[in-house]
């Protein structure tokens, strides 16, 4: 770590494991850096893989340049059920046998609804700051619902990449697009 300027800046991509929030990854270029002044590009939900981008010193000015580039999402879901934190941390709530849908139907259905700008939902799950802990678990069981603003998004392609009873398709927009609350 010793090749670079952070305060003059660099920009790193960081390749986000599964249960770290986008926060642990700030906290441990930190430790590891012993420099401070770092911020990423974009929230990564803690159940989420992916390239994280991180800026230090001066590039952190550069942090809205980023957020507004199109991104692309890859995306596991399944048809018919629903969680009560709209990710799959929970077991679903609700659930409706998707049995009989084509792959045809889904594509028309992704074509008319969603290959535009639209108003992006979502509904976040917060826990106090002073409870706040790494076990994904604790935070959702110490919950409250907040539903935020919604945001217009565009989408540009959504792919259906493969047909189980769980889909695997990929998003591309210009900017963030809740994926729970489509």
């Amino acid at each position: 770590m010793s090749n670079y300027n952070f305060p003059e800046g660099e920009v790193f991509l960081i390749d986000k494991p599964k249960g770290w929030t986008s926060f642990d990854v700030i906290r441990k270029l930190q430790k590891i850096t012993k420099y401070r002044k770092f911020g990423h590009a974009g929230t990564l939900d803690p159940l989420a893989t992916g390239i994280l981008i991180i800026c230090s010193g001066k590039k952190t000015k550069s942090i809205n340049d980023f957020q507004e580039m199109r991104k692309e999402y890859e995306v596991e879901f399944y048809l018919g059920g629903q969680t009560a934190t709209y990710d799959s941390e929970m077991l679903p709530i609700h659930y409706k046998n998707p049995t009989g849908i084509s792959i045809k139907q889904i594509q028309e259905a992704i074509n008319s609804g969603f290959l535009r700008k639209i108003q992006s939902n979502t509904t976040c799950f917060f826990c106090n700051q002073s409870q706040w802990t790494k076990s994904i678990m604790k935070q959702r069981e110490m919950v409250k619902k907040i539903i935020l603003k919604s945001r217009e998004v565009e989408v540009f392609s959504f792919d259906l990449k493969k047909r189980r009873q769980e889909e695997l398709v990929i998003f591309d927009n210009g900017r963030k697009v809740f994926f729970t609350y489509l």
